[in-house]
């Protein structure tokens, strides 16, 4: 299978930008303000992906908390209008227990519901859930330690040479409808596109970014962008998945294609450097 005609399995949608917890691990509380996706946005987002022929699961999520969008009701009515379409909700335990936020009032709209408990508040949040009367058990899930977007890189460090499956099988949807590379870009600097300008169906199988990025990870050579070099998020490689030789000039079309600059160093800088000096033998 070619890197151009993979199946779009994921979508990651960030409904909020911006959250009131502080968890030690997470980047989003250095984030200032708040920014919240409307229905506009997310109708354009649903409309496109109905072209899309394969069942997708669609994760509501994001570098913030959405229970906190005043529109997420109207998001989560468009979203299931996707045929086939599988909604998960993810939040943040304490928004229940602090009765910020009552699930219920979604739960119609969406298949799963996942509340996370990130904070060493499981128990609280188990026992506020169990409080909410017509409530199916939700699952719960620990926090992890994503580093991707917010570590310090030197820029001689070489990049590690791990697989990742994100830009092979999903879109992450930001607030404002651009579309970023991961949805571990905390920064939302790796953007593919915008839903107000590009064609999701087009970009998915032809935007150079992704290629270029499927080619370099298909090696286990991470981009050369200190948000993916130093990111310690990892998966198997599938066998569908082939390695392909990457040459010099590989890496200068990957720099072109991300703006970072070709052979003559151009914006040099803002690149890792360390793909260069690390390419297959």
């Amino acid at each position: 299978m070619g890197l151009t005609a993979l199946p779009l399995k994921r979508v990651f949608i960030e409904a909020t930008r911006g959250c009131d917890l502080t968890c030690g691990f997470c980047p989003v509380p250095r984030i200032k303000g708040k920014k919240h996706m409307t229905p506009d946005t997310a109708a354009r987002i649903a409309e496109q992906l109905r072209a899309f022929p394969a069942a997708l699961n669609i994760i509501v999520a994001g570098r913030g908390e959405p229970s906190l969008n005043p529109y997420l009701l109207g998001i989560l009515s468009k979203l299931r209008t996707i045929p086939n379409a599988t909604i998960t909700l993810e939040t943040a335990g304490p928004a229940i227990w602090k009765k910020t936020f009552d699930p219920r009032t979604t739960e119609t709209l969406c298949h799963k519901m996942v509340i996370n408990t990130y904070m060493p508040a499981k128990e609280e949040t188990q026992k506020a859930t169990a409080r909410l009367k017509g409530l199916q058990a939700p699952k719960f899930a620990r926090g992890g330690t994503f580093v991707g977007g917010v570590a310090p890189l030197d820029p001689q460090t070489p990049p590690k040479r791990k697989y990742c499956e994100f830009p092979f099988e999903s879109l992450t949807c930001l607030w404002d409808g651009t579309i970023s590379l991961c949805p571990l870009d905390w920064k939302g600097e790796a953007q593919t596109g915008n839903i107000y300008r590009d064609n999701l169906t087009i970009l998915w199988r032809h935007s150079p970014r992704l290629y270029w990025s499927r080619r370099f990870l298909a090696n286990r050579i991470r981009c050369p962008f200190p948000w993916c070099a130093t990111c310690n998020h990892e998966d198997r490689q599938p066998d569908h998945i082939k390695h392909r030789r990457l040459e010099q000039e590989d890496v200068h079309a990957m720099r072109r294609a991300w703006n970072l600059g070709g052979q003559d160093g151009t914006k040099k800088k803002e690149a890792h450097n360390g793909t260069l000096h690390n390419m297959p033998k």
